[in-house]
Parts: C-alpha cells; structure tokens; sequence
C-alpha cells in the first residue's frame, strides 16, 4: 500500500502490542486487539490502520510484511486476509463451530457423564 494519506498518531510504536509468529500469539487475536486500540485512538483510514499495524510486528512476520508485492494491498480487507492466511489458524472458528454442531452420537451408544 503507498504511504498513507492521512497523517499517522504521534509514536504509534507504543501503541501496539507486537507479533511474533515464533511466540505463540494467535493472529485472529492480534488482529482483534490491533482493532480495538486502532478504534480507541480514532483511526478510521484504511490506509493508515495498514501501516499502523507495520509498527506490531516482529520477527519472520515483520520480513513477510516487506516481502509483498509493491501494490498489492489495496485495503484493509485484502492485508487482513492475506495477513490471516499466512499466520491464521488453519481452522476458523466457523468451521470448528460448524463441525462441532455435526457431530452425532450413535444411538447405540450410551451418552456418557463427562464430570470437570
């Protein structure tokens, strides 16, 4: 994405939260967190939201980030979801929700009590 329009906060390095693929945090969770404090601090450009998020990351995902293509990111939408695909889960939510709702239970088989 080029440099954004709209000027950026003031130390946006401070702001945020960093991720690091190699530290166990969940991307989807990143993303949730990036968001809610992009909306405190009143961002509402994409363009700036996507260079915001440059200052949260650390490590192989830092080099991935520059390892895009030039013009490649056009939105928010698109880096979010290249962005997910290369660090998300490899099951959504939606899906684990979904299977779990397919599950059956054999009617021969006796419901057992689970106990926590």
């Amino acid at each position: 994405m080029p440099a954004p329009l709209y000027p950026l906060p003031a130390h946006p390095e401070k702001w945020f939260l960093k991720f690091n693929p190699d530290a166990g945090i969940q991307a989807d969770e990143h993303i949730n967190n990036f968001m809610l404090l992009v909306n405190l601090k009143g961002v509402t450009e994409e363009d700036v939201a996507v260079t915001l998020f440059l200052y949260t990351l650390q490590g192989s995902a830092r080099s991935w980030y520059f390892s895009l293509p030039s013009g490649s990111i056009t939105s928010w939408n698109i880096f979010q979801e290249q962005f997910l695909t290369k660090y998300g889960n490899d099951i959504s939510l939606a899906t684990l929700v979904n299977d779990l709702l397919n599950l059956r239970i054999e009617s021969k088989e006796p419901i057992k009590e689970f106990n926590l």
